[in-house]
């Protein structure tokens, strides 16, 4: 029972173990109450509570819901809004916290066990095990009795192992209800609730509609993005509305970590208006609507919405359809054909019909169902399928994939491309394979082919791009030229040193110093003698002392010189280690060869695409064929042993 006496006292005759409440905390007949009139902040209350704990003491029937907002979860305005409840109601200020403060005694914290965060603070799990202590039985023997937990102590004992936020009040009680070993989550962090950036909505019904226009990084709302339709309005018509930014709400991990949430972007709405528009505010709302008879147009460059006699046509229209579509919205799909010359941008992006202009994606994924005929479609660092047929088309993913099911005559340039059947295609990537090809002309550092013809008397020309290592060699002998310089330096400081330290002076100095150092003592005679004998020595020491530091200094450099050689040495056997070429079936004329650039031959994305195939075609004097046969199969990479060499 004596771990139930409250240690509540006064400052006039505060005994030790004892605590002093604060203001804003009553003490009541089996209750202590928080007045939330008294308490403008959460770091009073945690204040109050490290004190309580830091003392070795605990709470009784602790309200923990209550523990817990008072704690991380109410903000002065929401303690302003219970007031104001409480108040409304007729009640008084106050909130009941516990019963009582009481010691939480050793021998019993000894009861509770280390707990496991896991994810860095998303979750506290606590192994539960029944716990059995021996008591004496009263005859000078002992007898084992079980220990019962106690929530207000668990919840104490977690507090000050850090655990502090977010604890399972229900499972907890359960699992000490139930006694038994059992592993359980006692405590889960609470994610930050992510805000809304402010954004407009379209309130014209015969605007084209996408998703909600994009927030530029200076604030302002770049509607160019939408559909460059040119709709007639009336004067009076309400064009946009601004819907505002809602703020997020921190969440905590299960330290008592606060997690906020992302900061939301704003704008302002007059930024959008422009000649022949206004802004009108009513009620906290804030819209954009016409203040003349005309025709929409959204300026491209500076964003602004203006409502004019005429048609300003920026980027180009079609006049039956939408004419070129800048689309804003994350995915955007197309049931129409794309006509000849017409460009359509965006990211995510899937057609339905067949593509005849041009598809520009920043990046994201171009998914073309249909046929793609006599147009292009680009996504760099994103990826583009097309289902059908890709014909007389370029395409180009950088850093991204191609994967189509038949080309012909096409460009096509990416990191990774895969084709079905593919017939008289220019093809530059690191990574091709082809199920079957004609009259191809491939330029990769990794081919895998597994049928490969000739179509049209032209030959499937493999051209596997070899790494430069001139510019390693280049390096790597500059290394080697400054580590010889090195090895020189040293071989100078070491015989310097030998021819200094050979002097009986110095012998005699480098003889008698470490002893000094031990604790020799010297009569006034051996004193003198040792003062004539550094003064003597002097000029030599300081001259042995700098060839030691310039010895020191030249041995660290030319040791960075054989970790710079050895990681050079390396990256050359990593790049050669990825190339390698697979043609499985050869049923017509094939050709592969090592192809290099030229000193001060351009890349080959930098040539242009007739250039190119005539590149990737013909072997030059400086290329070195591997084969060349219209049957058979062929497998290659650089022989392990050319590896082994460069080490």
């Amino acid at each position: 029972m004596s771990r139930n006496f409250s240690v509540i006292g006064n400052l006039a005759d505060l005994q030790d173990g004892q605590i002093v409440l604060p203001a804003f905390v009553r003490r009541r007949p089996g209750s202590l109450d928080i007045d939330l009139s008294a308490i403008d902040s959460r770091d009073l209350f945690l204040t109050f509570v490290e004190r309580v704990f830091g003392a070795g003491l605990r709470f009784v029937n602790l309200y923990y819901q209550v523990f817990l907002d008072l704690a991380f979860r109410w903000e002065p305005k929401d303690i302003d809004r219970r007031i104001e409840a409480l108040r409304t109601g007729g009640r008084e200020t106050f909130v009941r916290l516990a019963e009582a403060i009481v010691p939480f005694e050793p021998a019993r914290r000894g009861h509770y066990r280390g707990v496991k965060v896991l994810d860095g603070g998303k979750q506290a799990d606590y192994l539960f095990e029944p716990i059995v202590v021996e008591v004496d039985d009263g005859a000078g023997g002992v007898r084992e009795e079980r220990v019962q937990l106690d929530f207000d102590e668990f919840m104490t004992d977690l507090w000050l192992r850090g655990v502090r936020f977010g604890i399972d009040e229900a499972a907890v009680r359960q699992a000490i209800g139930k006694g038994k070993g059992e592993r359980a989550a006692v405590a889960r962090a609470l994610s930050p609730k992510e805000g809304k950036d402010a954004s407009v909505v379209e309130c014209f019904d015969k605007l084209h509609r996408d998703d909600a226009p994009k927030l530029r990084a200076d604030g302002r709302i770049d509607l160019c993005r939408y559909s460059n339709r040119f709709p007639q309005v009336k004067s009076g018509t309400r064009l946009f509305e601004k819907v505002p930014r809602e703020l997020g709400v921190s969440g905590w991990s299960v330290y008592g970590k606060e997690l906020s949430p992302k900061a939301v972007k704003d704008f302002d709405i007059d930024t959008l208006a422009g000649p022949g528009t206004c802004v009108r505010r009513e009620q906290g709302q804030e819209w954009l609507e016409s203040a003349a008879d005309g025709f929409l147009n959204i300026d491209e460059k500076s964003g602004q919405v203006s409502v004019v006699g005429k048609i300003v046509n920026r980027v180009g229209v079609s006049i039956r359809t939408t004419g070129d579509l800048a689309l804003v919205g994350d995915h955007y799909e197309e049931h129409g054909e794309v006509q000849e010359k017409r460009v359509v941008s965006g990211h995510h992006m899937t057609f339905l019909a067949n593509v005849f202009g041009k598809i520009s994606s920043d990046g994201g994924e171009v998914m073309i169902k249909a046929n793609l005929s006599g147009g292009g479609a680009t996504s760099p660092g994103g990826s583009i399928t097309v289902e059908g047929a890709a014909l007389n088309a370029t395409l180009g993913a950088h850093n991204g994939k191609v994967k189509l099911a038949r080309a012909e005559t096409c460009f096509i340039t990416a990191a990774h491309v895969e084709i079905e059947q593919a017939l008289l295609c220019t093809i530059v990537a690191d990574k091709v394979h082809i199920v079957h090809s004609e009259g191809c002309a491939i330029a990769a550092q990794q081919v895998v082919i597994e049928q490969s013809t000739a179509r049209r008397s032209m030959a499937t020309a493999v051209s596997i791009v070899m790494p430069d290592l001139d510019a390693f060699e280049c390096n790597d002998a500059r290394l080697v030229e400054k580590r010889v310089g090195l090895i020189e330096e040293i071989e100078t400081c070491e015989a310097a040193i030998k021819q200094i330290s050979v002097q009986e002076d110095i012998r005699t100095y480098l003889a008698i110093q470490p002893k000094l150092h031990a604790g020799l003592t010297m009569n006034p005679q051996q004193q003198l003698r040792w003062k004539e004998l550094l003064t003597r020595t002097a000029p030599l020491l300081k001259k042995l002392g700098g060839h030691n530091t310039a010895l020191r200094e030249a041995r660290d450099r030319c040791a960075e010189i054989d970790r710079a050689l050895k990681q050079s040495i390396q990256a050359r056997k990593d790049a050669l280690a990825s190339i390698s070429c697979s043609i499985q079936r050869v049923s017509g004329d094939t050709l592969v060869r090592q192809w290099r650039t030229k000193k001060g031959e351009p890349a080959l994305m930098q040539l242009a695409p007739k250039d190119l195939q005539q590149r990737l075609r013909f072997l030059s004097g400086d290329d070195h064929c591997l084969f060349f046969n219209d049957s058979g199969s062929f497998s290659w990479q650089p022989e392990m042993a050319a590896l082994d060499g460069l080490g």
